[in-house]
């Protein structure tokens, strides 16, 4: 690990997700050799490995979700736009119902719309499966922080796409 970056400026998941490595971070970046040059996360999830480790000259962020995948894009790229998407959101069952709609009927939706109505759905639902309301109610507020230093964190990171383009100039 880089002495520069301690234990205590590491960035945590600004969104909770299903199937996260949460627990397992500290084991799976201890088996990364000294000096990594190139690091590509392929199940991106709430990017709990990316941001625990060293941040180095070429990462990539994906995963299968794509709207997971937007709102990293958005926290990188519009994060001042997002949050104020999110402020003033209103935690409801009505609210979860009427978003999770949106995201059942494919309607159409700018980039920062649709990211922020993703965090929303995340947020309200039952462990994080956008699938059922959670009676618990949840501060949206309280995330811009964690948003924050995301968007930090991620300058650097690489596009899904962009690194599609590194990856074929690359092989050949």
């Amino acid at each position: 690990m880089n002495p520069s970056w301690g234990a205590c400026d590491r960035v945590k998941a600004f969104v909770p997700w299903t199937g996260g490595k949460m627990k397992l971070r500290d084991e799976i970046v201890a088996r990364f050799p000294p000096k990594v040059s190139r690091y590509v996360e392929v199940f991106g999830g709430a990017g709990w490995v990316l941001f625990h480790k060293d941040p180095g000259p070429f990462e990539v962020y994906n995963d299968f979700n794509g709207n997971l995948v937007n709102l990293f894009n958005v926290v990188k790229h519009k994060p001042e736009q997002l949050l104020r998407r999110l402020d003033w959101c209103l935690n409801s069952r009505e609210e979860f119902e009427l978003t999770k709609d949106l995201f059942n009927r494919k309607v159409k939706m700018s980039s920062v719309t649709r990211a922020a109505n993703f965090f929303r759905l995340i947020r309200m639902s039952y462990g994080s499966k956008c699938v059922s309301f959670s009676a618990q109610s949840c501060d949206l507020e309280r995330s811009f922080p964690a948003i924050r230093a995301a968007h930090q964190r991620l300058k650097n990171a690489l596009h899904p796409m962009t690194w599609n383009k590194h990856f074929s100039a690359a092989s050949s």
